[in-house]
């Protein structure tokens, strides 16, 4: 068996359901996670953040030598 939800079906679901369809942000948005990361590295300012600190999400380093 096979289901697949249309953008149709979406629309339908949620008229059934009394709700909206939910906006899309807009593009460049950071996600809370995201931010969380950004202040992080803000607050670590030039001494840095330890290797070994759990941000939450996997950092990617490109174009630093790093990664």
């Amino acid at each position: 068996m096979s289901i697949k939800l249309t953008p149709t079906g979406r629309a339908v679901a949620r008229a059934g359901l009394g709700e909206s369809a939910s906006k899309k942000p807009p593009k460049g948005e950071l996600k809370p996670l995201q931010w969380s990361a950004l202040v992080t590295a803000y607050q670590a300012g030039t001494e840095g953040i330890d290797s070994g600190a759990s941000l939450g999400i996997t950092l990617v380093l490109v174009g630093s030598g790093l990664g």
